[in-house]
């Protein structure tokens, strides 16, 4: 491979690759003006493509596509694009990508967390009083932790501080604190998390400097070096002296020939609970949250004809107050808010009750076509089939040879999932009926093309992200499946192969990643909307108030 311009960032890459981590491009900030972030159209409501502003130095400026700090790159003329960083969770980039991405002697670099149970802990000075307030808590921390002393060390171009560790032991959370439950002063960069290195010129103009560039130290878990979640609900509440109860003897339970047992209705999470994990790390509300379950569980199934064989709600309740401790004084006193003639299962509640006809299904066939309504299992075969048509392989069209008409098919696909209006769809058809007639696409089509479809996969990327931190903050965790989370409107799914996908009731499969690329995408503009919504609501508050339902 020859070497890039930037030798500095050239020799980045190769301490990256060396311990197989992956070397990612950063292009410089640019012109906003030229490379806006552009949001897609809403004509139902008589708002066309238009472009997301914020007020800096008293004007009206448009948010920018190329930030500085995202993953991107320069080509040999200086044109910035697009790199999606979910295609690298799970693979390392070619020689081939890396020869394009580094062609341009000020494209920067960066990496991913994850790899290699690689962590990033970055200090950011904004979660400080001042610059010197962060490099005095640096001190200090260091002090406490002097392994810390001779671990990967940079200086970022805002004046914080990077670590990298490798951890042992998954965080659970982002952001951090110096004591529990402190002040968030900065966070935990894992599993898919982009960060900046040296010696990439930052948006401010500094660059990043790099102290000591040295193999990571290994830590079992973080609270090991004085970091701690910021989210006062992550925080043990639990007493120092306190002592985990022996695991409970596994829940045997007896499904089929007609009959459900009732533990195997209720969701992994619910399930978990049955075996003494206190999910909330409050025993109260974990056996309130599994009352309320197991009760909403059994009363559907009495209110819809599915037969149920074992234990009933009241002993497996019983069961997880053992796992507590809990005398029956007490476990009355926490039962005492729970109504079991009004509690519903969560699916329900959400408006999915398809999700538990799936349960039965898997659970006992004959059952599910006994009971089920005709209209329920009409829409669940739909999906199934939707499911299996995604594991044929796709073939490309052959009578799209041209590399400019398969960028206006794609252009069209994403202008018809983004709700263009007609004309818009018009004009594309249009230009690919000029440029099949061999005549030469017009510059100014082709740079709003590349960035509209820019755009939609940078939006994709977000819902990626977003997707990700639900899982993470609301999921429900299976040790059998992965992680879910199921709303009104949305299911997410994310097994243990590293997968992603996310479907919608009545629309199917809207979204799979697999491996190193997405297979299925037919997200819109909607959905875009519906997710940012939804991850604004979901805060450690918002968790304790109410349910959270995607829609």
């Amino acid at each position: 491979m020859a070497l890039p311009h930037n030798a500095g960032v050239w020799a980045t890459v190769q301490w990256l690759a060396a311990r197989h981590l992956p070397a990612l491009p950063v292009a410089p900030a640019q012109d906003p003006y030229r490379y806006p972030r552009i949001v897609a159209a809403k004509p139902q409501r008589g708002i066309y493509d238009h472009v997301e502003c914020h007020w800096q130095d008293g004007q009206l400026r448009p948010n920018p596509l190329f930030t500085g700090k995202n993953p991107s790159y320069l080509d040999g003329h200086g044109i910035p694009h697009l790199v999606f960083h979910h295609h690298f969770q799970n693979r390392l980039p070619t020689q081939q990508e890396l020869r394009q991405w580094f062609v341009h002697p000020q494209t920067g670099v960066g990496s991913l967390g994850g790899h290699q149970g690689l962590a990033w802990i970055d200090f950011d000075t904004k979660g400080f009083e001042s610059p010197d307030a962060c490099d005095q808590a640096i001190v200090q921390w260091l002090d406490q932790h002097p392994r810390l002393k001779d671990t990967f060390t940079e200086r970022t171009h805002s004046g914080g501080w990077r670590f990298a560790v490798k951890l042992q032991t998954s965080p659970g959370f982002t952001n951090f604190a110096l004591t529990p439950g402190g002040e968030h002063v900065g966070e935990v960069l894992g599993a898919g998390r982009f960060t900046v290195l040296a010696p990439t010129i930052g948006p401010s103009g500094n660059p990043y400097l790099s102290f000591q560039r040295v193999e990571p130290v290994e830590i079992e878990n973080l609270s090991e070096i004085g970091l701690f979640s910021s989210s006062s609900r992550q925080v043990e509440q639990r007493p120092i002296d306190y002592q985990p109860r022996l695991p409970l003897p596994p829940l045997r339970t007896v499904t089929g020939q007609g009959a459900i047992h009732l533990a195997d209705l209720v969701t992994a999470r619910v399930r978990d609970l049955l075996d003494g994990q206190d999910l909330y790390q409050d025993e109260s509300m974990s056996l309130v949250a599994a009352a309320r379950e197991l009760y909403g569980s059994e009363n559907w199934a009495f209110a819809n004809g599915v037969p149920l064989v074992g234990d009933r709600a009241e002993a497996l309740i019983h069961r997880v107050g053992d796992a507590f401790g809990y005398d029956d004084d007490k476990l009355r006193r926490c039962l005492a808010l729970v109504n079991p003639d009004t509690c519903q299962p969560a699916s329900v509640y959400r408006g999915n009750e398809a999700a538990l006809w799936k349960r039965v299904r898997r659970l006992d066939r004959g059952v599910f076509e006994a009971r089920c309504p005709t209209s329920t299992q009409v829409e669940i075969a739909k999906q199934i089939e939707a499911y299996r048509r995604l594991s044929a392989p796709s073939s490309n069209p052959s009578d799209l040879q041209n590399s400019t008409l398969i960028q206006l098919r794609d252009w069209y696909r994403i202008a018809r999932a983004m709700d263009a209006p007609e004309s818009t769809l018009e004009s594309i058809k249009t230009i690919g009926q000029r440029v099949a007639e061999g005549k030469p696409m017009p510059r100014k089509y082709r740079e709003l093309m590349q960035q509209q479809v820019q755009s939609y996969w940078q939006q994709v990327d977000t819902v990626i992200q977003q997707a990700g931190g639900i899982l993470e903050n609301v999921g429900q965790h299976s040790s059998a499946t992965g992680t879910a989370f199921e709303g009104r409107t949305y299911r997410i799914e994310s097994p243990f192969d590293g997968s992603l996908q996310i479907s919608a009731q009545h629309r199917g499969t809207l979204l799979l990643v697999e491996a190193d690329s997405i297979q299925t995408c037919r997200l819109g503009k909607p959905d875009f909307d519906q997710f940012a919504r939804f991850v604004q609501r979901l805060s450690p508050q918002s968790c304790w108030d109410r349910p959270l339902e995607l829609v």
